[in-house]
Parts: C-alpha cells; sequence; structure tokens
C-alpha cells in the first residue's frame, strides 16, 4: 500500500519526528510537522495548543495548501466528467515507534482529525514505525547518509570539462576545492569551501520502486 501511494498526488505522507530525525532520513514525499510543533509530543510534556495555532503549523509546512490543491483539482475533473464524486486528500501519519507504543501518533491523529475538515480529505496511519519501514523498505526512504556515501572520491578520476564553463565532470575534492572552482567556472570563493561541503540533492538518488514487503495504511485508528 504504501508503495502505491508515494508519488500520488492526493496522498501526504507526514512525518510527525523532530526536525532533526527527518533530516537524517525519511520516506519519499513526505512533510515534517513535528509533534513538538503540535503540542502532542509525549515526551515534551507540553501545554495544549489552540487550535488557531496548530493550525498556524499546518499552514506554515504547506499541508493546507495541498489539501485545497485536491480540493480544487477533484471539482474540475467532476465538472469535465472524468470521476463521478471528488476523492479526498489522504494524509497518512508516521512517527519514530509503532502505534501501538506511541501516544503520540494517537494524540496527534485525534487532533488533526478535530481539526481538518473530514469533506475534503481522510486520515490514516502506517501500522508500523519508521524505523520497521526503513529496515523493511530502504528504497522508499530518503537518507542523508547514503547520499553523502555516493559523494567520496572516486580514485583516479579526471577533472573534464562536459559544458565548459557550465558541467564539468569530478570528484567531491574538486568540488571542496574554491580555488579550482573559481578557475573553471568564474566563481567568486567566498565560503565556497563550507557552502558546497553542506550541499545536498533534496530528492537524493531515486530508487526502483519494487518490494516483496507490505506495510499497511490502516484508516481507522484500529491500531490504537
Amino acid at each position: 500500500q504504501v508503495l502505491a501511494l508515494i508519488g500520488s498526488e492526493d496522498v501526504t505522507f507526514v512525518d510527525l519526528r523532530p526536525y532533526r530525525d527527518y533530516q537524517k532520513s525519511h520516506i519519499r514525499t513526505s512533510i515534517n510537522v513535528p509533534a513538538e510543533d503540535l503540542g502532542t509530543d509525549e515526551e515534551k510534556g507540553q501545554r495544549e495548543k489552540s487550535r488557531e495555532e496548530v493550525a498556524r503549523v499546518l499552514d506554515t509546512q504547506g499541508l493546507l495548501d495541498l489539501i485545497r490543491h485536491t480540493k480544487h483539482h477533484q471539482k474540475q475533473l467532476v465538472q469535465q466528467g472524468i470521476v463521478a464524486s471528488p476523492r479526498k486528500h489522504e494524509i497518512v501519519l508516521y512517527s519514530e515507534s509503532s502505534p501501538r507504543s506511541s501516544k503520540t501518533l494517537l494524540h496527534s491523529f485525534l487532533l488533526l482529525q478535530s481539526l481538518l475538515p473530514s469533506e475534503d480529505c481522510s486520515i490514516s496511519h502506517l501500522d508500523v514505525g519508521f524505523k520497521k519501514v526503513q529496515k523493511r523498505m530502504k528504497h522508499l526512504c530518503y537518507s542523508t547518509q547514503l547520499y553523502r556515501s555516493t559523494l567520496q572520491d572516486i580514485p583516479d578520476l579526471e577533472l573534464s570539462p562536459i559544458l565548459p564553463g557550465f558541467l564539468f565532470l569530478g570528484s567531491m575534492s574538486d568540488v571542496l576545492d574554491p580555488l579550482q572552482l573559481k578557475k573553471l567556472m568564474g566563481m567568486k570563493s567566498k565560503n565556497n569551501n563550507s557552502q558546497h561541503s553542506g550541499s545536498q540533492s533534496k530528492g537524493g538518488p531515486q530508487p526502483s520502486l519494487t518490494s516483496s514487503e507490505t506495510i499497511k495504511v490502516l484508516r481507522p485508528p484500529s491500531a490504537f
């Protein structure tokens, strides 16, 4: 089920873990809405936040825009006679631990269910925590560690111009050499070393989306 949903414009995976964990690894295409920002993190013991505060968090993270986009798109499909009835935007929650051991997921589920319009979206959750998703289906997850490992130097690789002045084939040491960059592309060497050593592709290497494993998406909160 997870495999079929990833990449669908009508489905949004919501990662409830802290931002630092999301940055290390997460399900591809997911957005980060930390439970701490929602006031539902069981470890933080936070005060309950107002509906306005939570709505502001959801708006900032772009979740409300995604719901509105799906509603508008589905309305157009109905008007054009392509579909008989509009499809709701599906929000799939997940956290570090499984639903059975995570009060954070339960509280977040109930909070979003009470805030978001049921006629425009449906809320579900994975039947396992992110740890198991990452273990069973690594190809569905983006990992900064995995991406960094592809950026290591290749022995005896010579710097070669592909499109001179614009595109070159080289190694990681070339990327981290500000003088080399300045010479090749006319770049000003102000803080190039720190900038390029920290730069990362947001999507990372694209996987082949095939797996014999199955992770379910549970629409009713049956795991609770």
